[in-house]
């Protein structure tokens, strides 16, 4: 049994720590939210209608000696950069490992959180359901192979989703690189050049879906992902969770699903 705790109670938080609790090889040993209500001092397994198991819910504020007390292994972020930055170094002191699924931090935070990689094992995963990054692996092969292909990008999501979505950004970097993006298009404007453009869509519920195009001249390849239920996420940390416990360094959750060996076995293959 691996002993997780889990940092973040909203929409996604709540679905993400019901696959932890229900898993046999996870002992979900404490969660922390951020405001006060009624979940909050309730037993975990009770607030999902399962089997008691001696584990609550906590505000943010009871961290330092909830996260001491429950002995857990590795923490599991669904929170804000602010609350990162704010635990990061408790867990650290605590040899607590982390998946930060939280996006948007600034690069000062990015620098701050990647000096505790020689202290404790930190697995980046802005977007961390296994299907994305699948989708971002068959598109670095598919650009390796058509290299001067078009690229272009639509991501849906709910109608009061602002920003850009980060997940379609990573795609776009990792398949054009960062100086090739642009956002939309004018109407009546055609392809410039080489630049990969995003879309947005904003329609009712959506919770995340990307799209990656790839042109050619004569044919089109299309790489489609959804996520059909915020149960993704939490399948997608709790295999981050069970992969980083034990571990030390910086890491990503294409180490945890093996994409960059099965990236290089590509490449020597097309060398045969």
């Amino acid at each position: 049994m691996t002993r997780v705790g889990l940092i973040g109670f909203g929409k996604t938080g709540k679905k993400v720590a019901e696959e932890l609790c229900r898993h046999p090889e996870v002992d979900l040993a404490c969660v922390f939210k951020k405001h006060r209500d009624k979940s909050v001092g309730k037993d975990i397994g009770s607030y999902f209608s399962l089997k008691p198991t001696g584990r609550f819910i906590h505000l943010g504020e009871d961290f330092p000696a909830a996260l001491k007390r429950s002995n857990a292994e590795v923490l599991v972020d669904f929170s804000t950069p602010d609350a990162v930055m704010e635990y990061i170094d408790t867990a650290a002191k605590y040899k607590v490992n982390f998946v930060i699924c939280s996006t948007n931090f600034s690069e000062q935070q990015k620098h701050t959180i990647n000096s505790y990689g020689d202290r404790i094992g930190i697995v980046w995963a802005p977007n961390v359901t296994e299907g994305i990054n699948i989708l971002i692996y068959l598109g670095k092969i598919a650009k390796s192979i058509w290299p001067q292909s078009d690229i272009e990008i639509i991501e849906y999501h709910y109608s009061k989703k602002r920003e850009v979505s980060k997940t379609a950004m990573k795609i776009a970097e990792a398949v054009s690189g960062v100086d090739a993006i642009q956002f939309g298009r004018r109407r009546n404007e055609p392809r410039l050049g080489k630049e990969t453009v995003i879309h947005t869509i904003r329609v009712g519920g959506i919770i995340g879906k990307h799209t990656l195009i790839i042109g050619q001249p004569h044919q089109t390849l299309a790489i489609t992902h959804e996520s059909i239920d915020r149960y993704a996420f939490g399948q997608g940390s709790l295999k981050a969770a069970l992969w980083v416990n034990g571990k030390k360094g910086i890491f990503e959750m294409d180490d945890v699903l093996n994409l960059k060996g099965k990236t290089h076995e590509h490449k020597s293959a097309g060398k045969r």
